[in-house]
């Protein structure tokens, strides 16, 4: 091996494309920092996604709850408004059985 590759002073000495390659063999440290941190911003990016599609989900949720709540209401305005005619219209059958036969 030659001391080109050991001496930090001997840069201004090599070709470009002798530097390059010396300097990419000391490189892998950086290289695999480069992929960590890749790596780390792809799982915060997927974090944020999931986040994101976890609000989404229970806004959605929360508007099928209040939808079904919003319509259980009026089927049970409905059925007591149902009930209480019924109970006009017995009411005033009986009052009418009343007037006409005197019961």
């Amino acid at each position: 091996m030659s001391s080109i590759h050991h001496n930090p002073s001997s840069k201004a000495k090599m070709s470009k494309p002798a530097y390059l390659i010396n300097s990419s063999r000391r490189s892998p440290p950086m290289s695999l920092m480069a992929m960590e941190d890749r790596g780390l911003n792809k799982k915060h990016e997927s974090h944020k996604e999931y986040k994101e599609l976890k609000m989404t989900t229970l806004s959605l949720e929360r508007e099928r709850l209040a939808g079904d709540k919003a319509r259980l209401d009026w089927e049970e305005q409905s059925l007591e408004e149902h009930r209480r005619t019924e109970r006009r219209m017995k009411e005033e059958e009986m009052e009418c059985r009343q007037k006409c036969y005197g019961l």
